[in-house]
């Protein structure tokens, strides 16, 4: 009699600690689900924070003026000749973004253009190049090619002002070619770490 009491009493002890163990399966998934959420918040928020630190400059016409320096810099240090950069199109989302745009236009050999869109992408700047359009002069030996591009430099919100792109400083003294360090006369808007 005590079997078959227990055997048909079973179920009724039994289903409070199936019905606990049922719910604790599912809070283990919701935490974990949480955990996943906020991990994914997390890993959001550091990528909002490193594009503010290589954003142009809040300001649409400061980030507009310092990204059109910085591309003709860029392009005279690689050598284009009739170089033309002028500002594009500027657009603005207030509380999110700001993007400006600068047009291109030169003249230059492969080598002047490819040495020009390695230090672009090297460059640790929010910007890419949105259109790209090159004409060749010639097929034989190293011809020049006529290069029109456009530009596309970006701010996010909240990111720092800026007096230049990059940091800039000077050099107190004479660097000799043989010296493997570098003593600059002010350090504040460099990293500290690269």
């Amino acid at each position: 009699a005590g079997i078959v009491g227990f055997m048909v009493g079973k179920p009724m002890l039994m289903g409070p600690i199936e019905d606990a163990k049922k719910k604790l399966i599912v809070t283990d998934r919701l935490y974990e689900t949480a955990q996943d959420k906020d991990w994914q918040v997390d890993l959001a928020q550091q990528s909002i924070e490193n594009g503010r630190n290589i954003s142009l400059p809040p300001k649409a016409t400061d980030a507009q003026r310092l990204y059109q320096s910085w591309i003709t810099n860029l392009g005279e240090q690689c050598k284009f000749a009739q170089l033309n950069v002028t500002p594009g199109k500027t657009e603005t989302r207030k509380g999110k973004y700001v993007s400006v745009t600068v047009a291109v236009e030169a003249e230059t050999s492969m080598e002047g253009l490819s040495r020009f869109l390695y230090m672009f992408e090297q460059a640790d700047l929010l910007h890419r190049i949105s259109s790209l359009e090159i004409k060749s002069t010639g097929s034989q030996g190293s011809p020049r090619m006529e290069v029109t591009l456009s530009a596309e430099g970006m701010s996010i919100a909240g990111s720092p002002s800026k007096g230049d792109v990059f940091a800039r400083t000077h050099l107190p003294q004479t660097l000799d070619a043989d010296a493997t360090e570098v003593v600059v006369g002010e350090s504040a808007d460099f990293p500290e770490k690269f």
